[in-house]
C-alpha cells in the first residue's frame, strides 16, 4: 500500500482506529529514530524525539493537506523537532565522546571511529542535513521541503557540509596518523 493511500485511511479513521497510522509508523520508525540518533548524538534522547515526531503526526495528520509528499512532511517535523531539543541544550553541551553507530556502519574497522568522531564536530545544522541525505535517503528535493528551502539552497547546504565533514576528517586523520 502507498504511504497516499495510507494517509489517506488514517485521516478517515484517526482518531478512533490506528490500523493505517500504525502502519506508517511501522514504515518510517526506523529511518526516523535513526536520523534523530544522528542528529541529536544520543539513543535515548531519539527515542523521545522519535516518539514526539510521530505524535506531531497523529495531531497535524487529520490537517495534513498533501501538498508534499507524506515523507516529505514527516522529515520536515523530524527536523524540527532535533532541531528544537537542540536549541533547548547548553551551548556547550557536546555532541558526545561516543558518537553513536549506524547499523549499516562496518564497525571495527580503523576508519569507523574517526568517521563518527568527524561527524560529532560538525554543526547541528550540517549534521541534519547529512543525516537526511545519508540516514533517511532523503532526494535532494525532499531534503529542499522537509527544511523548507529551496532546491538550490538544498544543494549548497549539503555540498558545504560535506566539504565540512571532510575538513574535520582530514583533521582527524592529520592528528592521528595511525589510527586511520
Amino acid at each position: 500500500m502507498t504511504d497516499e493511500t495510507l494517509v489517506s485511511l488514517a485521516r478517515q479513521e484517526l482518531p478512533y482506529r490506528t490500523e493505517a497510522f500504525s502502519e506508517l509508523v511501522r514504515r518510517y520508525e526506523p529511518r526516523v529514530f535513526r536520523t534523530c540518533k544522528r542528529v541529536l548524538g544520543d539513543e535515548e534522547e531519539a527515542r523521545d524525539a522519535a516518539q514526539e515526531v510521530f505524535l506531531r503526526v497523529f495531531r497535524g495528520l487529520r490537517g495534513f493537506e498533501a501538498k508534499a509528499r507524506f515523507r516529505t512532511w514527516l522529515f520536515r517535523i523530524v527536523a524540527n523537532v532535533c532541531s528544537d531539543r537542540l536549541s533547548r541544550r547548553a551551548p556547550e553541551e557536546p555532541y558526545g565522546d561516543d558518537p553513536p553507530e549506524l547499523p549499516s556502519d562496518p564497525p571495527g574497522t580503523p576508519e569507523h571511529g574517526e568517521v563518527f568522531r568527524a561527524f560529532s564536530l560538525l554543526s547541528p545544522e550540517d549534521r541534519t542535513i547529512l543525516s537526511l541525505r545519508f540516514v533517511s535517503e532523503l532526494s535532494l528535493e525532499e531534503i529542499a521541503g522537509s527544511l523548507e528551502i529551496s532546491l538550490s539552497a538544498a544543494k549548497m547546504r549539503l555540498y558545504r557540509a560535506l566539504e565540512r565533514f571532510r575538513e574535520r576528517y582530514r583533521e582527524l586523520e592529520a592528528k592521528n596518523p595511525r589510527q586511520v
